[in-house]
């Protein structure tokens, strides 16, 4: 708890909380950003102001864009998911081309099903626009009933074809026009992590310009969230778990928005670390 003392001392000797060390933990995914620089948070702990009274608009939206796909992430990497989804829109039935009407609609039926039918369900949905306009909606989706998801006729196939899985529809959503649901309960770590940094990819510029200061994605409540320390520390390996498995390590640069100098570097580690029983 911040006391008023220990906020006078900051301010009098001007001391900024700083961190170089993030840890994010989802659920067995750990995740370990490394700052050669230390990041100063602010003292407003990054209040970006009221929504729709951004001064510069272009920040809003870079701001933004990072927020969603961290979220996204977070609830893919923290919880456990049935299915793999996409739903695309009869014109007939709902305006395929205002996305708005069709989170409101879509949406509600998913309530409705979880309250009167199916209590585990749960979803993540994140939109993408067809080049001429429609849009439709890519998905993570579990708890929906065995008897409920029948299988299509059709199979996925990789590109290079070394694997096939076979495609489901959702009996409840058939009404609305195509949906396509592929299994990946038994999705190994790494694939988890891909598809996690492949539905992020949808989350762009134009995406955030089309829907400024409105979302630009749909989850389920209760969703299990991760669980974020920032840390300030000079040996910042010992904090790195040393029980699970890298599936994932990389480095990137931070980059100043306007002169487009860096001015830190990350190391990015993703450790997979399952629970023991």
């Amino acid at each position: 708890m911040k006391t008023r003392k220990n906020y006078n001392l900051r301010k009098r000797f001007n001391i900024r909380k700083r961190f170089n060390l993030k840890i994010i933990i989802s659920g067995e995914f750990e995740r370990y950003k490394i700052y050669e620089k230390p990041v100063i948070i602010p003292e407003n702990n990054g209040y970006t102001g009221k929504r729709g009274q951004a001064k510069n608009q272009e920040k809003s939206i870079r701001q933004a864009i990072k927020r969603a796909k961290d979220k996204i992430y977070g609830y893919i990497m923290a919880n456990e998911w049935d299915y793999w989804a996409t739903q695309t829109f009869d014109q007939k039935v709902i305006d395929r081309y205002n996305l708005d009407e069709i989170v409101k609609r879509y949406c509600h039926k998913l309530y409705n099903l979880r309250q009167r039918k199916y209590s585990k369900l749960k979803w993540l949905i994140v939109p993408e626009q067809h080049k001429d306009g429609a849009w439709h909606l890519h998905m993570f989706v579990s708890g929906i009933p065995a008897d409920k998801v029948v299988y299509s006729g059709y199979d996925y196939f990789n590109k290079k074809k070394t694997f096939s899985r076979k495609i489901y529809n959702w009996v409840d959503m058939i009404n609305y026009g195509f949906n396509d649901y592929l299994y990946i309960g038994d999705c190994n770590p790494l694939d988890r992590f891909r598809m996690a940094n492949y539905i992020t990819k949808y989350i762009t510029k134009e995406l955030a310009q089309k829907r400024f200061n409105k979302k630009m994605y749909w989850s389920s409540r209760g969703l299990e969230k991760p669980t974020i320390t920032n840390t300030l520390t000079i040996n910042k390996e010992k904090y790195i778990s040393s029980t699970g498995v890298i599936i994932s390590q990389s480095e990137y640069y931070i980059k100043d928005d306007n002169t487009g100098e860096i001015f830190n570097t990350v190391k990015d580690i993703i450790i997979f670390n399952p629970l023991p029983f």
